[in-house]
């Protein structure tokens, strides 16, 4: 019911304005979809099961490995008013081109009590530069990002030590004196985001000669014929 009066709420329309553009207008069919799927009632349930939790276990503190999913976020709010301490480990890359966390320095200094994306107390991250931009960028408090390294980091000093490209190269039988271009795909949570990627990326790197294209796809996706069909649409070849 709650949801129901949101999607028909004039004030929730007018909430969504960014320098008098209305963002609901662009993209009111995306809420009324989101609105009405499976999402928004698991959503509810994270909320209200992990306050359930939290309530029966009484931890002294909640360390978990990444911070911003669904079910992530609403352990960091329920833990936020009980007063327990929470730790999050870095997920994914961090750069200055694709931060996933939207904060405004209202929400830090607690002028703003509408943050919507709970901030850990402490985020253990990969490097300084994670670090830097989490503060910098993402407005995160400068005490949150905490530099620990990560294992699927802490080789690259001695990979070279490790790795002979030459005989990669040879094992994947790519062709010598090939430029490598590297797609690595994401995850996308709808078919037209996933589409408008991957025609763009297949578009720019046909227009690329003398190079050999490498596809690793993300953990969590299967369908490898997906990106087969959109190479061979694009006129690369095998």
């Amino acid at each position: 019911e709650l949801l129901r009066r949101l999607q028909s709420s004039e004030d929730f329309a007018r909430s969504l304005t960014y320098k008098n553009v209305s963002i609901y207008g662009i993209i009111r069919k995306d809420i009324e979809d989101l609105l009405n799927s499976l999402k928004a009632y698991a959503a509810v349930t994270f909320i209200d099961t992990s306050k359930k939790i939290l309530d029966k276990e009484r931890p002294s503190a909640i360390v978990m490995h990444d911070e911003y999913g669904a079910l992530q976020l609403s352990i960091i709010n329920a833990a936020k008013e009980r007063g327990i301490p929470t730790v999050s480990l870095q997920h994914g890359l961090i750069s200055e081109e694709q931060i996933s966390y939207v904060h405004e320095p209202e929400h830090i200094t607690g002028n703003r009590r509408d943050l919507l994306f709970p901030i850990p107390d402490r985020m253990c991250v990969w490097s300084e530069r994670a670090g830097r931009n989490l503060v910098e960028i993402a407005k995160f408090p400068p005490s949150a990002p905490v530099v620990t390294g990560d294992p699927k980091v802490d080789f690259l000093p001695n990979a070279l030590k490790s790795f002979d490209s030459d005989r990669i190269v040879e094992k994947m039988g790519i062709p010598k004196g090939k430029k490598v271009i590297l797609f690595a795909t994401e995850n996308l949570p709808s078919e037209q985001e996933r589409s408008l990627v991957t025609k763009s990326a297949m578009r720019a790197i046909s227009g690329i000669q003398g190079c050999y294209l490498i596809i690793k796809m993300h953990p969590n996706e299967a369908d490898a014929a997906y990106y087969d069909r959109a190479a061979r649409e694009a006129g690369l070849q095998d």
